[in-house]
């Protein structure tokens, strides 16, 4: 049997706590300017002023969104539903759908997170742009 010496020990348990306080959010924002060329694979919410959104929150709307008109990375990429571990495309067609789904929701008037995301929903429809998502 192989043992661990006393300081592999304590790196398990160190990297244990790492991983357990790394947060479970997807990031949501406008994508402006919209490169309708470009694979979009860094994960860059800064740049797009996103919003956050725990894990446990999004997927309260996982069967609503997944048939929701989406692309995964780049605009060649038609999928439907968000990527939930990468990064998705939300078109500006979708938003109505996507708005619909976040204030329909049950949840929706006990949630900080639902209202912050219907209004960048809103934001977005205003300015006709997509929306870029990055799961988790």
């Amino acid at each position: 049997m192989n043992k661990c010496p006393g300081s592999c020990s304590n790196f398990v348990h160190f990297l244990a706590e790492k991983v357990m306080s790394v947060p479970m959010v997807h990031q949501f924002g406008i994508l402006d300017p919209v490169d309708t060329k470009k694979t979009y694979n860094d994960y860059t919410p800064e740049k797009y002023d996103c919003i956050s959104v725990h894990d446990d929150t999004i997927s309260l709307l996982a069967d609503q969104l997944s048939t929701m008109k989406t692309y995964f990375h780049s605009f060649d990429r038609p999928e439907r539903g968000l990527a939930w571990y990468g990064i998705t495309i939300i078109p500006p067609e979708s938003l109505p759908s996507f708005h619909d789904a976040v204030t329909s929701s049950e949840w929706f008037g006990h949630s900080d997170e639902f209202r912050k995301l219907a209004a960048k929903i809103m934001q977005a429809k205003r300015d006709n742009k997509p929306m870029i998502h990055f799961g988790i």
